[in-house]
């Protein structure tokens, strides 16, 4: 399908063009599809252009500028074109359309030209909050339970089926998956152990970082963790002094050998936030142009030594992400190798061409289960596995670390043990011996006074106590607290 066929499909209701990881099972994006994207690994001496891919996201049809069961706040239209193309696309279908095109004259308070999409219809969406950077969030819930019955030996994230969630991205107790009442179990008694470590490091006058180290410590004891966002960013990956390699039509998926992703930290905020503020900043309408850089091998430390490549922790602190020098930006910069000065709009002619043909194939590989989509190769490529991989010995796996860990602990009580006796008896039958003193009505009674600040629970153990949010609608990304970095492996 050309880019004209498929924003008929569309506006038809043949294809549908929202993301893919709000709607369906995880379990059927990370088959056959093997990891083809890297991660960028925080190593000494980067130098580089990344190009953050942009979505367009608009929270109700566009083809009737009316919120339906398609298209809404929940599950925006949001195709995985680029930028350039979903405008032009919807220009193409405005001129069979005179409604829809009045409608979006009036919503965005312009004239639409002849053409292709121009920058300034491009403001226009950008102005309305229409515009956001790509970023891939993953509900996942994290298990450690260091090597025990075949499990790794160390965090792992697994992947759960979004569609299953509330309204604030959790589960309902009542019908929630063992995972979920395993991890209120465990966390339910590391609650309190945080609190009073907390207690006794502000009683010493500790600072506030060493405080929230320490509270993060005690919660990253429990084996399971509550369903979290993970929030990813993909971008396109150029060394700044080299010419980029020039991708041969026909090839686009050779796009996969300079795609990276890094995990959506802080270290990305304040250059969106400008691109998304200046217009001096974003004058891609495609890609927001950001440098990164980490120290070089010769750069010292604080401690007088000097970076290495196994100092990833060092590194990151150290990297800056910051909006690229107009000398050296897509548009009106140039590239120098060394040998010879290249136009940017020359030299990454050939990566703009492969990138409209890549995504244009994902688009059209969405109408089909089983096509390579982009979104389908990223949940491949961050090696998340559906969570249903972890059940075979997931309770005796709980119950191993349990008997290790918790069982002696002074913070697993009576009434730990009675609020939770579903999981407790779930996890070793043999524990409902310990409850046999207890009716039923003591029981539901017990649960009930545990469920009260269940949703307190989940925030203080995923760090999202007093997070701010106001960013998550601004980007586009899952609320809650900004993705805590897993150095392991870059």
């Amino acid at each position: 399908m050309d880019l004209q066929e498929i924003f008929k499909k569309m506006n038809s209701g043949e294809v549908a063009a929202h993301s893919e990881l709000g709607t369906r099972d995880e379990s059927k994006q990370t088959r056959n599809f093997g990891t083809r994207i890297n991660k960028m690994k925080t190593v000494t001496g980067i130098n580089a252009r990344a190009m953050v891919m942009k979505d367009v996201v608009i929270p109700f049809n566009p083809f009737t500028g009316k919120s339906d069961d398609t298209y809404n706040k929940k599950t925006p239209f949001r195709p995985i074109l680029l930028v350039s193309q979903v405008l032009s696309g919807l220009k193409t279908a405005m001129k069979d359309n005179p409604e829809m095109k009045a409608f979006w004259e009036k919503e965005l308070g312009i004239t639409f030209s002849d053409g292709e999409a121009t920058m300034e219809e491009y403001a226009a969406f950008k102005g309305m909050g229409y515009i956001k950077p790509r970023v891939m969030s993953y509900y996942t819930v994290a298990m450690n339970f260091n090597g025990a019955h075949g499990f790794p030996e160390f965090k792992v994230k697994y992947t759960v089926d979004p569609t299953e969630l509330n309204e604030q991205g959790s589960y309902e107790y009542q019908t929630a998956p063992v995972w979920h009442k395993a991890a209120a179990f465990f966390n339910t008694m590391l609650k309190a152990e945080a609190d009073e470590t907390v207690q006794a490091l502000e009683s010493n006058a500790s600072n506030k970082e060493a405080v929230q180290m320490a509270r993060r410590a005690v919660f990253q004891k429990s084996p399971v963790g509550f369903v979290a966002p993970t929030n990813l960013i993909p971008f396109l990956f150029f060394p700044l002094n080299a010419l980029p390699k020039p991708i041969e039509e026909g090839h686009y998926q050779e796009l996969e050998a300079v795609m990276r992703f890094y995990s959506f930290t802080d270290k990305w905020m304040t250059a969106l936030k400008e691109a998304m503020k200046d217009p001096v900043y974003d004058e891609d309408m495609d890609f927001f142009d950001f440098t990164i850089k980490t120290p070089s091998s010769q750069d010292q430390m604080s401690n007088g030594k000097v970076y290495t490549d196994e100092d990833a922790n060092a590194l990151y602190q150290a990297m800056t992400i910051s909006n690229t020098d107009g000398r050296l930006s897509l548009h009106g910069g140039v590239t120098n190798d060394g040998s010879k000065s290249v136009r940017n709009e020359e030299c990454y002619a050939s990566i703009y061409a492969a990138a409209r043909a890549y995504f244009l194939a994902s688009q059209e590989a969405s109408a089909t289960e089983d096509g390579e989509t982009f979104e389908k190769i990223m949940a491949a490529s961050s090696r998340f596995r559906p969570i249903s991989q972890a059940m075979a010995n997931f309770l005796p796996a709980c119950n191993d670390v349990f008997t290790g860990s918790f069982a002696s602990s002074k913070y697993f009580t009576a009434e730990v043990k009675r609020g939770h006796s579903e999981f407790y008896t779930l996890m070793n039958p043999k524990n409902a011996m310990c409850l046999a003193d207890a009716d039923e009505d003591e029981l539901e009674a017990a649960a009930s006074a545990q469920r009260q600040g269940l949703s307190d629970l989940i925030a203080d153990a995923n760090g999202t106590t007093g997070v701010q949010t106001a960013d998550s609608d601004v980007l586009g990304v899952q609320p809650g607290a900004l993705e805590e970095l897993d150095l392991a492996d870059g």
